[in-house]
């Protein structure tokens, strides 16, 4: 009999993955895809160096860092693992198989929770097709998943944005559950290390659906019980995992949140609404605790609480509460779906075609979605035939090991095909966030001019990528383009997009600096700080060159003349795990590689494991041992736990004055910024043409307020503005503007990033 169930609930899961299969078939098929500014390009430039770098130091993204602050590596170790030639495809069956895998796992859950195979399969259907009223409580989040048919966000999250690492995650949360619902918790230890291998928003999701299971078991194991086991889980699986993502690593990835990510998605502060979300919430999470709550309904409510504090909070305040929180839609959902679970049941209980009828209804969204979900799938595309490919193909032709700026597409695409290191990269695996914050003040910075020459020459950058009005680029991330139009020009398409050599004179990689001048420099008070970095480049120049010649990304020989009070200066981020043959390594004033006193001529340089890496490789290695040796759960994740959040603690106390100079970057450098393929018909929303003598609408952002002086410009006359809003300006299109029309949005002088955009003639009146 229990095979006969085993092999009823196999069937159930195969077919469920096939049925999600097929509705990703367009995506499954697919090798690189026609959106090459998309999440897959990035992952799968990750995966390639995963494939073809050694995993030591990351020399090819913002000046370098530790290889393992680039991503957790569980997903990409799929890809590369499949014997499949192309990294595109790989990527794509991996991504397909996660998001197949998610409803198989959700079936599992919802089994264990209800105890219903009924119930359980229908919910997983309703998972797997139907948005249900999920965009009625998130208005915020429906005109994006209007383009992709309404469809579960699973379906939008994936097809429109390319979450392919977070959906894998969300199958293993999901497993996780079943797991310690059926007290199963070494195995859901195993499945939440998988996590923390696999994705950073992933772990968050893990935590609060281990939180909601905790609320929802303590009935049954009692409040201390549960909360023990549930915190066991988390400690034994970050344990697990410890040897990669070490406490250095969760270091920087939470300075990635505080500079970066919070400055970058649109945010407003906390206000009524969002303490009414917040209230919400807590009443919600309230009624879970009460004890005359069954189980399922208690752990769906605490998840809905959870993640529906973030989410609402954002869809209707604006509010960030955790880092990028659309993306916990998905976990917000899975409490929705079973919120509706719960419902359908004890309508069943009472009247069983009242509880039917509460599944058909939320099934009913699942039609016009089925209907139309392949017509919204990209197709494959030749990517020798986009501009990425043919910029990152001459840089890796003609750039060799010289430092590159690029910006917007290129950021995640460039190291798909090339090896050239570049002052950006891929949103991640920064460990000098001054680094990103000088690209920023680069590509979006107004005012002087001299300011991105002096920071190019301070990064060492050789090589600078810019895409004008009429790029097919998709971001066009340079305001004022015309500033580099003096450089020597080096390779150009004639289609908007040109490589720029920086002019002389030409820095070096490695050069004999004066410690005594170096303290002389002062401090850099922001990335705008003209005084500083023109006394900074003279002073990196050195007093005479050093040899370099890198053997590996690790390991590096120098030959160098320094006397006392010199010291050598590397133009690679300084690291806790970089050793010299001679002398102690240090940093420079923006965090680049200082080795003091070497006496010899030949130094060696490696980098290797530093004591933030020995410690997580002990910590993985303990807990191995004590859930070999069966030591309680909640003793193996104190051992793992408590040393991780003093290491911590040590490197938060030893932040680098630079990082809060590169936070208040982000937060000052918010130029207009049109957006892309947001200059429409005003009335239509049609795509250009645009008719001459027309209103039209430009979206983006920084705009400004009432009181900042705002001018739209058409090549270089500016328009009648007919409403201007933060994100919005209307204008009338001139009859005499040209069939290519550059546009931009200048806001107190500042003029932001530029497009083309034809126009043509006004159509004849009728009389």
């Amino acid at each position: 009999m229990r095979r006969h169930s085993l092999a009823i609930d196999c069937g159930i899961i195969a077919a469920l993955a096939v049925l999600n299969l097929l509705v990703i078939a367009p995506f499954l098929a697919m090798d690189f895809s026609s959106q090459p500014w998309n999440n897959d390009y990035t992952y799968i430039g990750m995966s390639r160096m995963f494939r073809d770098r050694p995993w030591t130091w990351n020399s090819l993204q913002y000046g370098g860092a530790p290889f393992r602050y680039l991503y957790p590596p569980l997903f990409h170790l799929l890809v590369t693992a499949l014997p499949v030639r192309s990294l595109g495809r790989a990527y794509h069956v991996v991504s397909g198989a996660g998001y197949a895998l998610v409803p198989a796992a959700f079936y599992i859950a919802a089994l264990q929770l209800f105890r219903s195979r009924r119930l359980a399969v229908t919910l997983a259907a309703l998972q797997s097709f139907s948005p249900t009223a999920l965009y009625y409580l998130l208005p915020a989040f429906s005109g994006f998943a209007g383009n992709y048919r309404h469809g579960p966000w699973n379906f939008a999250a994936l097809i429109g944005a390319n979450e392919s690492a977070h959906t894998l995650s969300l199958a293993l949360v999901l497993l996780v559950l079943a797991a310690a619902w059926r007290d199963r918790w070494i195995v859901a230890s195993l499945c939440a290390a998988a996590v923390f291998l696999m994705n950073w928003a992933g772990i968050i999701g893990l935590l609060m659906v281990l939180t909601a299971v905790a609320v929802a078991r303590s009935r049954e194991l009692g409040y201390r019980q549960a909360a023990l086991r549930v915190a066991g889980v988390a400690g034994i699986g970050y344990g697990l995992a410890a040897f990669w993502v070490t406490p250095d690593c969760i270091y920087t990835t939470k300075l990635l949140d505080f500079v970066v990510l919070r400055h970058i998605q649109p945010s407003t502060p906390w206000n009524a609404l969002t303490w009414t979300v917040l209230a919400g919430a807590a009443m919600l999470l309230g009624v879970s605790l009460w004890s005359r709550i069954k189980p399922p309904a208690a752990f769906a409510l605490a998840l809905l609480a959870i993640s529906g504090a973030a989410v609402v909070a954002y869809s209707a305040a604006g509010t960030y509460l955790l880092p990028l929180p659309h993306r916990y839609v998905m976990e917000f959902n899975v409490g929705l779906v079973l919120a509706i679970g719960c419902l359908a049941a004890a309508a069943w209980k009472w009247r069983r075609p009242l509880g039917a009828l509460v599944l058909v209804v939320n099934a009913i969204p699942a039609v016009p979605f089925l209907a139309g979900a392949w017509t919204v799938q990209q197709r494959s595309l030749d990517p020798r035939s986009t501009t990425a490919f043919q910029i990152s193909d001459w840089l890796a032709q003609h750039a060799g090991s010289a430092r590159v700026l690029v910006a917007g597409e290129l950021e995640g695409s460039l190291n798909i095909w090339a090896d050239a290191p570049q002052a950006g990269g891929s949103a991640q695996g920064v460990s000098n966030y001054l680094v990103p914050a000088a690209h920023r003040q680069v590509t979006l910075g107004c005012g002087d001019p001299r300011i991105a020459e002096l920071w190019l020459r301070a990064l060492d950058v050789r090589y600078l990528v810019v895409h004008g009005p009429a790029s097919a680029e998709h971001f066009h991330w340079f305001v004022q383009p015309e500033r580099f139009a003096a450089w020597p020009v080096v390779w150009a398409n004639g289609a908007g997009d040109t490589i720029y050599r920086l002019p002389p004179p030409d820095e070096r990689e490695a050069v004999v600096v004066d410690l005594a001048a170096m303290q002389g420099l002062g401090r850099l008070r922001s990335t705008a700080d003209a005084g500083f970095l023109e006394a900074y480049v003279a002073w990196a120049r050195g007093v005479r060159e050093a040899h370099i010649h890198w053997l590996s990304p690790d390991h590096a020989e120098l030959q160098a003349d320094a006397r006392p009070n010199e010291a050598l200066l590397i133009k690679v981020n300084h690291d806790a795990g970089w050793t010299s043959s001679e002398g102690v390594t240090g940093r420079d004033p923006i965090g680049f590689l200082l080795v003091k006193g070497a006496s010899q001529a030949q130094v060696s340089l490696r980098f290797g494991a530093s004591w933030s890496v020995w410690l997580g490789r002990a910590i993985t290695i303990a807990t191995i041992l004590l859930l070999l040796c069966r030591v309680p759960m909640w003793t193996t994740a104190a051992a793992a736990l408590v040393p991780a959040i003093f290491a911590y603690g040590i490197l938060q106390l030893h932040t680098p004055a630079t990082v809060a100079v590169a936070e208040q970057a982000y937060r000052r450098l918010q130029p207009p910024l049109i957006g892309p393929a947001a200059i429409v018909d005003g009335v239509t929303f049609a795509a250009p043409p645009l008719a001459r003598g027309s209103a039209i609408s430009v979206f983006g952002t920084g705009f400004g307020s009432a009181s900042d002086a705002v001018s739209v410009w058409i090549g270089q006359r500016p328009a009648e503005i007919l409403y201007r809003g933060p994100n919005q300006v209307n204008l009338r299109l001139p009859m005499d503007a040209p069939p290519v029309a550059d546009m931009s949005v200048e806001v107190n002088g500042c003029r932001g990033n530029s497009f083309a955009v034809a126009t043509k003639a006004a159509a004849p009146r009728s009389r």
